[in-house]
């Protein structure tokens, strides 16, 4: 993934779900991760998308925050995190989708 291809509110909240994840001692970052941070960030699409779906963004909230509070914990010794296979999948697919759509940035 070539991050300098992302935008800065997707840089921000890539680096918002990292912070995220290391808050709950998840060794992973997750899907779940980024899409809280992007619901959560002001000027974001993620608030936009919620409402565009007709879905209320509290209940999205707590469904969120449930699966996040089910990821196993690591605790002890150095916790060094890492992006999901499936993060990773849809970071790259959104890569695709981006290139055929002509746009430089996702």
């Amino acid at each position: 993934m070539n991050f300098e291809k992302l935008t800065h509110k997707t840089q921000e909240a890539l680096a918002d779900a990292q912070s995220l994840a290391r808050c709950k001692n998840h060794q992973q970052i997750q899907c779940e991760h980024l899409f809280f941070t992007m619901i959560e960030q002001d000027g974001g699409v993620g608030k936009a998308v919620i409402s565009k779906a007709g879905l209320q963004l509290e209940v999205v909230k707590e469904k969120l925050d449930k699966a996040l509070n089910a990821i196993p914990r690591v605790t002890g010794g150095e916790n060094q995190l890492y992006f999901s296979n499936h993060l990773l999948a849809v970071l790259d697919n959104s890569v695709q989708i981006s290139e055929g759509m002509k746009d430089e940035f996702i």
